[in-house]
């Protein structure tokens, strides 16, 4: 099991990040850790490509990184396929109304998720 934490990283360590894990498939990373990093939906666009290498991935923090609907539906695109996963933060960020049903559609048939 491997955990990612990232402070400070903005929407160019998103890119970075995204970069590191494209075309890569992980079962061994199982935490990813991006709260508090300014992330917004330009950064989401483009990590929610390279999330959907992390087949292991059990649990993602994307809380407090100002995503908005169109960050929320690309997440939401890529999380679709991720069945494993078991635990999702998106606390203070603001989806809006777009952005949440998208996720809720997306989380819908995850019955291990708490």
């Amino acid at each position: 099991e491997e955990e990612a934490e990232v402070s400070a990283g903005g929407v160019v360590g998103a890119w970075a990040l995204a970069a590191l894990w494209m075309g890569r498939s992980s079962e061994t990373l199982t935490d990813v850790d991006l709260s508090c990093n300014g992330v917004l939906d330009d950064g989401a666009a483009v990590l929610s490509e390279a999330l959907q290498s992390l087949l292991g991935l059990l649990q993602l923090d994307l809380s407090n990184n100002n995503l908005q609907a169109a960050g929320a539906t690309a997440m939401a695109q890529a999380l679709s396929g991720m069945h494993k996963m078991v635990s999702l933060n998106l606390s203070n960020n603001n989806l809006q109304a777009a952005g949440a049903t998208a996720m809720a559609q997306a989380l819908s048939g995850m019955h291990k998720m708490v």
